[in-house]
Order: C-alpha cells, then sequence, then structure tokens
C-alpha cells in the first residue's frame, strides 16, 4: 500500500503575457514585463490517492512464466476558488493492472509480451484557463509491448521492443476551459544494448523511433499531427574503455542525437535536430588507504548550440493557441573533481 496527497497553490493574480515574436534561431532581448504578486498565493486544490498494490510471478516450467500486478488506486480531488471556498469535490476509484508473459525458446533469450490499463491523476489547469489550477478527473491511459531480450554472452545484453500507449489529451479549447479532448497515442521501436563487448570495451546506449499523435481533437488543425516537443529519432551512446598498462584508469565518450520536434500543435513550427558530444577519464587509485577517484569531463565538445528541451506552454498541457517553451541546451563546459570513499 502507498498513498500521498498533493496540493497545489497558484497565484492569486496569475495570467499569461505577449511579449513579441520571433524566431527560436535568433531570440531577441524583451523589456521585462510587469509581473503580478507571485507571493499572493491561494489553495487551489488537493488531490490525495491511495493505491493498494499486489504483484507475483507464475513460473510453469524453465520457458514459460507470467508476471502478474494489479492495483485499486482512490482519488479524492478538492478544488477551491480564490475566495477559499470549494467549487468542486469528486472522488474516484478504479482498478490498474498489467500482465507479462515471458518465454524463452533458448537459455540465452527471451521474448516477451506486456500488456498494462492505469489509472492516472488528472492534468493540472494552466494559467490563463477559466479553470486555472482546477485538477481534472483521473483518467486512464493503455500500453502494449512486445519484446526480445538476448544475452550472446553473460556481460551483454541487447533488446528490442516494439509498443504503443495511448491516453486522453487535454488542452485549452477556445471556449477557454482546460479539458480533455481527444487522445494521445505513442507507437514506437526501442534498440537497446549494454554489456562488454571485449573485455576492454563497454557500451551502454540504443535508439528509439517515436509516432506520437494526437487524435480525434476539435482543433482540426491538431488532428493527426505530431505531438508538441517529441523527436521522432532519438539515439545515444556511452563508450567505456579500460587502459590495460594503468590498472584503475578509463576514458569514456558519449554521442547523443535526439531528432527535430514541432512547437505547435498545427505542427507549423519546428526546432531542428542536434548532436552532441562528451568525453571523460576516471582514475581509481588508494591514497592513504583511502579509495579516491579522479574524474576529468568535457561536455558539448564541439559547443553546439541547441534547444535541449521542448515542453507545452501549460503547465501539464498545452495553451488554447498549442505553444511551447524551450530551454537551451548547455555550452562546452569541463569539470574536474576528486572523490574519496571512507
Amino acid at each position: 500500500m502507498r498513498g500521498f496527497v498533493w496540493k497545489n497553490n497558484n497565484p492569486r493574480n496569475g495570467g499569461t503575457q505577449t511579449l513579441g515574436s520571433s524566431s527560436l534561431e535568433e531570440s531577441p532581448d524583451y523589456a521585462r514585463p510587469a509581473y503580478p504578486d507571485f507571493t499572493d498565493r491561494y489553495h487551489s486544490a488537493t488531490t490525495t490517492q491511495h493505491v493498494f498494490l499486489l504483484s507475483d510471478t507464475l513460473t510453469f516450467n524453465p520457458r514459460w512464466s507470467l508476471l502478474l500486478s494489479g492495483s485499486e488506486n482512490l482519488f479524492t480531488v478538492d478544488n477551491y476558488s480564490k475566495t477559499g471556498s470549494r467549487s468542486s469535490n469528486h472522488d474516484d476509484r478504479g482498478a490498474s493492472g498489467s500482465a507479462s508473459l515471458m518465454y524463452k525458446p533458448v537459455e540465452n533469450v527471451t521474448l516477451y509480451t506486456t500488456w498494462a490499463n492505469s489509472m492516472q491523476q488528472g492534468d493540472t489547469a494552466p494559467a490563463g484557463a477559466n479553470n486555472a489550477g482546477e485538477v481534472l478527473d483521473p483518467y486512464r491511459s493503455h500500453q502494449v509491448e512486445v519484446g526480445a531480450k538476448y544475452a550472446p554472452h553473460k556481460d551483454l545484453l541487447l533488446s528490442a521492443a516494439l509498443f504503443q500507449a495511448e491516453r486522453p489529451f487535454a488542452y485549452t479549447n477556445a471556449s477557454g476551459d482546460f479539458a480533455q479532448d481527444g487522445t494521445q497515442k505513442n507507437r514506437g521501436l526501442e534498440l537497446m544494448a549494454d554489456g562488454h563487448v571485449t573485455p576492454n570495451l563497454r557500451l551502454f546506449g540504443g535508439g528509439s523511433w517515436l509516432d506520437p499523435r494526437l487524435h480525434n481533437t476539435s482543433s482540426a488543425d491538431a488532428d493527426d499531427k505530431q505531438v508538441v516537443g517529441l523527436p521522432r529519432f532519438t539515439a545515444s551512446m556511452l563508450a567505456i574503455y579500460s587502459i590495460d598498462p594503468l590498472p584503475g584508469l578509463d576514458v569514456n565518450g558519449t554521442l547523443r542525437y535526439v531528432g527535430r520536434r514541432p512547437t505547435d500543435n498545427a505542427n507549423d513550427s519546428w526546432v531542428g535536430s542536434y548532436t552532441t558530444v562528451d568525453i571523460g577519464s576516471n582514475y581509481r587509485t588508494r591514497l592513504f588507504g583511502t579509495d579516491t577517484t579522479f574524474r576529468l569531463a568535457v561536455t558539448n565538445v564541439t559547443n553546439r548550440r541547441y534547444w535541449s528541451n521542448v515542453v507545452p506552454g501549460a503547465l501539464t498541457g498545452y495553451t488554447g493557441a498549442g505553444y511551447a517553451s524551450a530551454q537551451l541546451g548547455a555550452p562546452r563546459e569541463a569539470t574536474a573533481s576528486v572523490q574519496f570513499d571512507f
């Protein structure tokens, strides 16, 4: 059993302001807006959740096994107005469950399929919506996955998975209300590798292809479009190489790629893809009888300028216009550290 209580506090005079328009590649400096008093807050909502969990693995024989998991979710949501009076209240309960069927045709190969149906906490209406700060009703998400895991030897694991996840889509509609409307469906393929390809070289990484789309929305511009901030392709690989002539010394490098991402629901605007490279080295030894590790790292070696994170303009959903916020990626940075393990 587990649970939590989540209390929302929002500015009493919150809102949105338009500073101007520009491209993400050439963003000018805007004059500081007249911010409201964000310290004047009111208690807008309280969400209480209790979850009762039960899981077990059934092993039928050395080749077949079944993992079952179930839970009962209890939600209580109280929304409050700026005057402190309770504006709405709802109690919801529902079961969540998952099942994974696993088959081992040979000792080093596992095939599996997983189904999950879960009840989750509702999204919170953003500033600017008529119901700003209100927590929506809980929603259900559905996921199906099939995959395989292959271990060529004990120190290397390769995996592949196909998946589909579906959940309701919430945004601020033309009437100014933040509400669930339509469905977000993510379909994808993921490939991963983790382990030693030689005694000295270890690799960890992989790539994914994702098709995140909106369906059955009330906006024709957004229907069947890619979800804001989510790329189609991502890939990363970390390589660590141990130097035999100097025991305790290794060098490492990370290559990371993120594809282009839409910045609005209609997919009229995009930020470009980017690739970054990180390098580093670790040296483990003993100083004065204490395990010691020296670390040196350089991130974003090429000093690539990029947008690391593109998120919907709302707190957990979309603004009425479907705009997004973006965060600049960190520039080149070099760090050195020493760790003593007492």
